[in-house]
């Protein structure tokens, strides 16, 4: 009986010695591969995100969503390697453009500008070949775009210059002469009238427009001739006789009354003055010559005598 008691218990420890064996000898279970995560993030849009073994190459790398203006991309390239978590960030660069400018009939300088879309700008003005127009936009086809403000056209273009013709607002000068029709003039406003017309001559008179200054014409005017009657010199000749008179000279006025002096003498009386050179005798009236004159006086001798002498 103890036999069978100590036997069993020999076979229950070399059951427990075999199991243990067995155990030490059963392989550890593998543990799973280690792995990476790319996140890329870009403003506005979902997260992507991509998962590698530890140490491999990323090579399904999704594109950035374009956005209108800008070139946009990752801020990194290489994705060879990788061996720890990455974050990739989209970086979006504003693009530059040419604007080509064709002025037309007129000039610009420069003729084509750089534009940086999103970014503030300010296109040249053109110059007018004339005076007869001045500039409206520029045109892209049939729209208009802004000399100045933000830029939003996401391509090169080229723009023409419009034009409008000016309304020119002009102002009338009324040349008014008596006995004569008037003579007009239009100007444009503002401007300086250089096309005078002479006043007509009139015998015996100085005739000048009332205005002299034809600069700057902003409303109609009327001008009216000024006929200003000329003045002469008379110069008495006493013809050799000592004798008193107010002046050896007066000066007359055309068509306006005038009076002769007279000389007082007492070897001589006195008759009447002649134009010099002459014996045509001159006396008082309206003055209708355009000339000065001399005049000479003739003498009576002594009352027995009526010899008169020149």
């Amino acid at each position: 009986m103890m036999k069978r008691f100590l036997f069993s218990l020999f076979a229950a420890v070399c059951a427990v010695a075999l199991f243990a064996g067995c155990a030490e000898k059963t392989p550890p279970s593998p543990e799973p591969d280690e792995t990476v995560k790319i996140t890329f993030v870009q403003a506005g849009q979902e997260d992507v995100t991509r998962e590698l073994k530890k140490g491999e190459t990323l090579t399904d790398i999704p594109a950035p969503t374009p956005r209108t203006g800008y070139t946009v991309a990752w801020d990194r390239s290489d994705f060879s390697a990788l061996t720890e978590d990455i974050t990739v960030t989209a970086v979006e660069t504003a693009n530059r453009y040419t604007v080509s400018l064709d002025a037309g009939d007129g000039t610009v300088e420069p003729d084509s500008v750089q534009v940086t879309y999103d970014a503030s700008y300010t296109l040249p003005t053109p110059t007018p070949a004339n005076d007869s127009y001045t500039f409206t936009a520029w045109m892209r086809g049939e729209t208009a775009v802004a000399s100045t403000g933000t830029w939003k056209i996401a391509e090169n273009v080229s723009l023409t210059a419009a034009w409008t013709p000016n309304v020119v607002e002009t102002v009338v000068v009324t040349f008014v002469q008596t006995g004569y029709t008037n003579v007009t003039r239009e100007v444009t406003k503002g401007s300086a009238l250089t096309d005078i017309p002479q006043p007509h001559e009139k015998t015996g008179y100085t005739v000048v427009w009332d205005r002299t200054d034809f600069s700057s014409i902003t409303e109609n005017i009327t001008v009216t001739a000024v006929e200003t009657p000329n003045e002469y010199t008379i110069t008495y000749d006493l013809n050799g006789v000592e004798a008193d008179i107010q002046s050896e000279t007066m000066t007359v006025t055309y068509d306006a009354p005038y009076n002769l002096y007279t000389p007082d003498c007492e070897e001589q009386i006195f008759l009447y003055w002649v134009i010099d050179g002459t014996q045509e005798k001159f006396t008082n009236g309206t003055w209708n010559r355009t000339e000065s004159i001399t005049l000479r006086a003739v003498w009576k001798l002594n009352e027995s005598e009526w010899t008169e002498f020149y």
